[in-house]
């Protein structure tokens, strides 16, 4: 399969992406991505990180939680609930269905990687024997039937707005 490694694009550090699969990943800014470098990934900056203005709203026993949509780490069904992990590593829970979820969310921000998963892209750093790495550590299942579409869609992202218009 091979290891897919993205740059950690959302926290401004120093930190490298610890080594995922048997590829480590460079401590130069070149990073490799699904068999070719590129150096041109998304930051905070780029449009397509940046947090959205608007919020999502869950339910749960008359209790009301709101939660900025660029705080959204990911989202999962478990158990027939709908929870979301947000970035701060507190978890929201309530009734509700991943595919109402994925509507209200920016289609480019978000990618349905199994069928009980949500990431938000700009948190994912890596892809690797179907799970998905994302910068606080989690590991997310990916769908064995969709892989190469999500392994695609993870490599538009990373090389960013200029891979649309080459």
């Amino acid at each position: 399969m091979g290891t897919y490694s993205l740059r950690q694009s959302v926290l401004h550090s120093a930190h490298q992406p610890a080594c995922i699969g048997k590829d480590p990943v460079p401590a130069a800014p070149v990073y490799k991505c699904a068999g070719a470098c590129h150096t041109n990934f998304p930051s905070m900056d780029d449009l397509s990180c940046r947090p959205a203005p608007h919020q999502v709203t869950l339910r749960r026993h008359g209790e009301t939680q709101t939660l900025f949509v660029g705080d959204i780490l990911f989202a999962e069904i478990f158990d027939h609930e709908l929870q979301i992990h947000a970035i701060d590593g507190q978890t929201y829970c309530g009734r509700g269905h991943l595919c109402s979820l994925q509507k209200q969310l920016p289609s480019h921000m978000f990618l349905r990687c199994h069928k009980s998963y949500l990431v938000n892209l700009c948190y994912v750093i890596g892809l690797c024997r179907y799970r998905i790495t994302l910068v606080t550590g989690v590991s997310i299942p990916v769908s064995k039937q969709n892989y190469l579409a999500i392994q695609r869609t993870l490599s538009t992202f990373a090389l960013g707005p200029e891979a649309s218009h080459s």
